[in-house]
């Protein structure tokens, strides 16, 4: 079940929003919303939610895990000594045939008691922290790359964001980020959170865990919930499946027929199509968990009105950029060990961000791209910030084209043919450069690049944390919102449901 969907718009969502304004009680709440959260998954396919259940409770087990060693560790520091080093070197390992604890005191290791073989692997964290990414990166890999080998698999939506999100509570617990949940409903909900669950925002429990043990629910709320998930759907339906039409027609030109203008004008289209297609989705997700009373992360920052590429990275997916961070980034050692450990960091970052975006050399070479001007920059090869400020959005915008087209072209040799045509300004058709544009075309473009620029998507944030610093006020601003979503309803009754970009993924 899709959120611009006839059947989403008209029954799921009014009966959602009606049982969670009904159900004062955390619990009964949170029961129905596991409920509608399965279902709304499992329309798409019952396998597909046994899969997130499955991997639901795998990580449920593995935090549990760590819990226990994290427990024992203490006893241990309580009766032997308090250790020398930090609490994430008390690791339990075998030698010389006695059982040491890591930067405990001497007392600890002459006194500690042998343990057997099986005892010694069950009180070691690198075991089940091994586990966690075997589990979590095994299920995302196989059916990542299994579709490449036959067609009998099909890739469940939203899985890319679901093991991440599992995987990131599960390495939270482990270094104490956050308590290990008792109850597995609760980490059950907590993944399958229906609005963020096909494509994010990717969610630590730390931020949830709370909200999930009371009831935010309030009218103002819900209208602003309204007014944002009104303005996520234009974004999608008005705007980013009227730019798809532009820069399919501009990709599906022939290469002898196709002029720089033309592929620039293609590259710049789908790049709004594919930032309002997903930013539109997330604020979707924002506006529904207002309504429920649930508030999630923000996911864009106008990444589009950045002035470097690494600005531009701060502010485009922030969820998964931060994710990287967190687990990849900083336990690689991030820029804390030198300027050469540093670019490689960057590089295994990046590289991943392409491998995770699809199984497909033209998503590696896009992510390694991208990760190519965040090191020239880092290193000041690149100053974008001293350049003037019309050259620096200039210097980004063309950056991001380039990406993109390899992101949208299909495969690497049809990407590296694309770009070629976006520098060859030998024959430049008039005819052609006007093919793909029309009244609609030209309209969404100019209020995308407005938008894009100068607008915060869903409102900035206030000084509570909460997104929409201008709300908008009074019955004319709800009007408005309406409005929005009746004339997207008609445009999905009339031309189709599109389905999101980042479903693919």
């Amino acid at each position: 079940m899709l959120f611009p969907s006839p059947i989403f718009l008209s029954i799921f969502l009014p009966i959602t929003a009606l049982a969670c304004a009904l159900l004062r009680r955390v619990r009964l709440r949170n029961a129905f919303l596991l409920a509608a959260s399965l279902t709304f998954y499992a329309w798409g396919g019952w396998v597909n939610a046994v899969l997130l259940v499955i991997c639901a409770m795998a990580n449920f087990g593995l935090a549990l895990w760590f819990n226990k060693l994290k427990v024992k560790s203490e006893e241990l520091k309580v009766k032997c000594g308090r250790p020398r080093r930090s609490p994430l070197q008390d690791v339990c390992y075998r030698y010389a045939g006695k059982q040491y604890v890591v930067g405990a005191s001497p007392r600890l290791a002459r006194g500690h008691k042998k343990q057997s073989f099986v005892d010694s692997l069950t009180n070691n964290f690198s075991i089940p922290t091994i586990l966690t990414v075997v589990v979590n990166m095994g299920l995302l890999s196989f059916f990542k790359f299994a579709p490449l080998f036959t067609d009998r698999i099909v890739f469940p939506i939203g899985i890319s964001f679901f093991t991440f999100q599992a995987m990131g509570y599960t390495l939270d617990v482990r270094s104490g980020r956050t308590q290990a949940a008792r109850n597995p409903f609760d980490i059950l909900l907590f993944i399958c959170l229906f609005p963020q669950l096909i494509a994010g925002p990717i969610e630590s429990y730390g931020n949830i865990r709370g909200q999930l043990r009371r009831n935010d629910m309030s009218w103002d709320g819900a209208g602003k919930g309204i007014r944002a998930f009104a303005a996520g759907l234009c974004m999608k339906v008005l705007l980013a499946d009227t730019l798809a039409k532009c820069a399919s027609l501009a990709f599906a030109c022939p290469a002898e027929l196709r002029s720089a203008p033309l592929a620039w004008l293609g590259a710049a289209a789908y790049t709004l199509q594919i930032y309002f297609d997903f930013a539109g989705y997330s604020v979707m997700a924002l506006g529904l968990g207002q309504i429920i009373g649930i508030r999630f992360t923000e996911n864009f920052r106008t990444p589009l009105a950045a002035s470097s590429v690494q600005d531009f990275w701060k502010r485009w997916h922030i969820t998964l950029t931060g994710w990287f961070r967190d687990y990849v980034y900083i336990p690689l050692g991030g820029n804390r060990r030198g300027a050469l450990c540093t670019v490689r960091n960057i590089a295994v970052v990046y590289l991943l961000t392409g491998i995770w975006h699809g199984a497909d050399w033209s998503f590696i070479a896009w992510g390694l791209f991208n990760g190519l001007f965040v090191i020239l920059e880092r290193l000041q090869v690149i100053r974008a910030r001293k350049m003037p400020k019309w050259a620096a959005h200039a210097y980004v915008w063309a950056v991001v084209c380039v990406g993109f087209a390899m992101f949208r072209a299909g495969s690497l040799a049809a990407g590296a043919a694309y770009i070629k045509d976006m520098f060859d300004f030998g024959g430049v058709s008039l005819q052609r450069l006007l093919q793909p544009l029309d009244l609609k075309t030209i309209a969404a473009m100019a209020v995308g690049m407005f938008f894009a620029v100068y607008g915060r998507i869903g409102g900035k944030t206030d000084e509570t944390g909460e997104p929409g610093a201008r709300p908008y006020k009074g019955y004319l601003a709800m009007t408005i919102a309406l409005i929005g979503i009746v004339f997207s309803y008609t445009a999905i009754l009339a031309s189709g449901y599109h389905p999101f970009l980042y479903f693919a993924f």
